[in-house]
């Protein structure tokens, strides 16, 4: 005895030893998830109900008393591990616990954080987009599930897990992004990241000049054979008028050279007769029709 009384109920919370600890089936949670739902203010539909169901299957199969591998390193470490039915970190648990239920390791208190959670992040409709689609990686867990899922939950990358991966919940990247910001550390990263950046603009810009240059020469020497071209071209066709002139010439010399000088004397006086006769013809004509004198 300490001499101090003991409130059993209190200590039974306190200790995991309430009645929504323990381990069951996921199905078996049904009357707790619709307390927490109702308890948030969301409908106790079958569509809420069954996703939250679905979504404590792949986060604890049930165990409200699962805890994160102390094995696995991924900024949830120490007191801040994810635990509980829902898989909630300490931090995100303390956020959004209701009053008068903050046992992380109780499964209703669990599921009320978790569900406050997800009601704010993705609204009242939007969480069924999210929850209950195989995984819940908005508040991190350890026991991610093989094939295709969505990170970046609002929207971002599709990645390919093998399983067994551990996604680091959205809260605990914020807060160790800001722990990096405000650290020397991001100081001197900073000014190295940007002298990286500076150095490989640089780079692409004197690599854009070169191809520039390049270019630009290559330009020059198109527009110079374009133009010896069009000088070759009227060079040639005033060669070809030379050659056929030349061949002109030619033909002509030899017709010349082939035409024969001898004079024959019959045709020369065949010729003679004929001019004499068309003088003679010529003057009788005057003759006839020339006036007599009286």
């Amino acid at each position: 005895m300490t001499g101090h009384s003991i409130d059993p109920v209190k200590w039974l919370k306190s200790h995991n030893g309430s009645k929504g600890g323990g381990s069951k089936a996921a199905n078996k949670w049904k009357p707790e998830i619709k307390q927490a739902l109702k308890a948030n203010g969301l409908p106790t539909t079958a569509a809420y109900v069954n996703a939250w169901i679905r979504q404590i299957q792949t986060e604890s199969g049930g165990n409200a008393g699962a805890i994160q591998s102390a094995s696995l390193h991924d900024g949830n470490e120490g007191a801040n591990r994810a635990r509980g039915l829902l898989q909630v970190v300490p931090t995100t648990f303390a956020a959004n616990k209701l009053p008068g239920h903050g046992n992380i390791m109780n499964g209703l208190d669990n599921a009320m954080a978790a569900i406050n959670y997800a009601k704010k992040r993705y609204g009242r409709t939007g969480m069924l987009q999210v929850i209950g689609h195989g995984h819940g990686y908005a508040t991190g867990t350890n026991n991610a599930r093989k094939g295709y899922a969505t990170v970046f939950e609002k929207g971002g990358e599709i990645m390919n897990l093998r399983g067994g991966e551990q996604i680091i919940p959205n809260d605990v990247s914020i807060a160790a992004i800001e722990r990096v910001i405000n650290s020397d550390i991001f100081n001197r990263t900073q000014s190295a990241v940007y002298e990286a950046i500076s150095r490989f603009a640089d780079g692409i810009r004197e690599e854009k000049d070169k191809q520039q240059q390049t270019e630009m020469r290559r330009n020059l020497e198109y527009q110079a054979l374009k133009e010896q071209n069009v000088k070759l071209t009227s060079l040639v066709e005033k060669m070809d008028a030379i050659i056929s002139t030349l061949f002109n010439l030619e033909d002509s010399n030899e017709r010349i050279a082939n035409k024969s000088n001898v004079i024959d004397r019959y045709s020369l006086g065949e010729e003679v007769n004929t001019i004499v006769d068309k003088r003679e013809r010529h003057k009788n004509r005057k003759a006839r029709f020339k006036p007599s004198v009286t």
